[in-house]
């Protein structure tokens, strides 16, 4: 199956009906979809996230919650789903039953699970497979969120806008460097004392004499076990599907995507290629981690307490005065110390590669909405959301970066019909530019690709897609629009 992943599309997200924002402890559901751009009749992945994006939320998900997913039919057909993924302190994939909707490009996200907090900031996300439409153009996928009112904040249907593109895809940026290594890990807990030493037999009973020395000081107890190793750290996100191959072979035809090992550092395949031994120089890998540094030795255990003292010989018998009695035995020896504290913890493992650079085109699209055009005045329609209207300053919008705008695409839900025509033309700051298209008798659809018409906006610049019928009254219809925007 064939995925596209690199590239990002500015996601307008439509809203009908008011929404209630930051609802006091309400779930507000949002969802964004990955990628947004696709290539015309290919079997693609469809990563769709369904995300918490209240930071004050403290309500509940419970057992019964459906969300709904609905693919329009311009941008193809859903053809399966695989799995359910949860980024959450709680949920599980296994609280959420993917089912078909009402149609076959409908899908019903259901929470099964017991009671559970749905944090801020969490996201549940479903892989599916989409066959794209052969028609480019835009085309929406649209959201319904549970009809809970007291526990969401948004119930009204949104939409995100994705795109059937021709233009090429720009490749990934290389890997970033990898991260410095992480602190050392806490010192773990001193260990248990160890057992006494057992308690020497007592001396024969001597004649009277002077007391013995003191015996010698106990020996230090053995270093403690090693601490626990250090907690995993969380998982990363779900990245592009790789195969390792183990250790580079000369001999071995590697295609995109394969891993190999070699000389202690890690390289994922770029390019096919055969005999091309991993290298920073070599354009055939990149490197996916570094060969890491020795950990440093950790830190020794304190010595033990010294031994106890042994206890006294008993006092001997009196005995008839005479000659100086003989010296009596030495005590036994002391306790043997405790053992050492045991030693600190490992150290934390370096951190992952940084992922790669996002794409420098966009799409800018508009469209009518459920509104028609007129058949018989101009009208204007706006940029990044659904309006149209005779008055031009209600809907252009200003573009906040400069670049670049060409390929326009144009869609109608049916023809103008006979012999009639609709005109459409971007506007640069209420002016009509070069940038435009028209669609007449049976067609839907028409473009302007020519790169000479290109149109360059600045930053503050207004944007506006005009309208203009024929003199032959077609017939009132729906539009959407796209075009590829380069930033400069």
């Amino acid at each position: 199956m064939k995925v596209r992943w690199g590239l990002a599309l500015i996601i307008t997200l439509v809203i009908c009906g008011s929404v209630n924002l930051y609802a006091v402890d309400k779930i507000l559901p949002t969802m964004n979809i990955t990628p947004s751009h696709f290539s015309p009749g290919e079997m693609a992945s469809l990563l769709v996230c369904i995300n918490n994006a209240n930071p004050h939320s403290k309500d509940k998900i419970i057992s019964g919650d459906r969300f709904r997913i609905m693919v329009g039919t311009s941008g193809g057909t859903l053809v399966g789903t695989g799995s359910v993924f949860a980024d959450s302190a709680a949920l599980l994939p296994s609280d959420f039953a993917v089912t078909s909707g009402a149609t076959s490009n409908e899908i019903v996200l259901s929470y099964v699970g017991s009671t559970k907090e749905f944090a801020p900031g969490e996201s549940v996300c479903l892989e599916t497979s989409l066959q794209t439409s052969s028609v480019l153009g835009p085309f929406e996928v649209a959201f319904d969120p549970p009809d809970a009112p007291g526990r969401y904040s948004m119930r009204a249907r949104s939409y995100l806008v994705g795109a059937i593109v021709n233009f090429p895809i720009g490749a990934g940026g290389s890997p970033g460097p990898q991260g410095p290594q992480g602190p050392a890990g806490p010192q773990g807990p001193t260990g248990a004392d160890g057992a006494p030493g057992a308690t020497g037999p007592q001396g024969p009973v001597g004649a009277t004499g002077p007391q013995g020395p003191q015996g010698p000081t106990g020996v230090d107890g053995p270093q403690g076990p090693a601490g626990p190793q250090g907690a995993q750290g969380p998982a990363g996100a779900d990245g592009t599907s790789i195969v390792f191959l183990g250790a580079w072979d000369n001999a071995v035809n590697y295609v995109l995507n394969n891993v190999v090992t070699n000389l202690g550092e890690t390289w994922i395949a770029v390019a096919i290629n055969t005999n091309s031994q991993p290298s920073d120089i070599n354009p055939d890998w990149s490197k996916l981690a570094a060969k890491g540094a020795d950990g440093s030795t950790g830190a020794q255990g304190p010595q033990g307490p010294q031994g106890a003292v042994g206890p006294q010989g008993a006092t001997g018998a009196t005995g008839a005065q005479g000659a100086t009695g003989a010296t009596g035995a030495t005590g036994p020896q002391g306790a043997t110390g405790a053992t050492g504290a045991t030693g600190p913890q490992g150290a934390t493992g370096p951190q992952g590669p940084q992922g790669p650079q996002g794409p420098s085109a966009m799409i800018v699209a508009g469209g009518t909405g459920t509104s028609n055009l007129s058949g018989s005045a101009t009208r204007f329609v706006g940029a990044l959301y659904s309006n149209v209207n005779a008055n031009e300053s209600t809907v252009d919008q200003v573009m906040t970066v400069a670049g670049l705008l060409s390929d326009l695409y144009v869609r109608l839900d049916g023809s103008p019909g006979g012999t009639s025509s609709y005109t459409f033309t971007v506007r640069k700051n209420g002016l009509d530019a070069t940038l435009t298209c028209a669609i007449s008798g049976a067609s839907t659809s028409c473009s302007d690709t020519n790169p000479a018409n290109s149109v360059s906006f600045s930053a503050g610049d207004l944007i506006s897609v005009k309208s203009v019928p024929s003199a032959t009254n077609p017939t009132a219809r729906s539009m959407r629009w796209t075009a590829k925007f380069s930033a400069s």
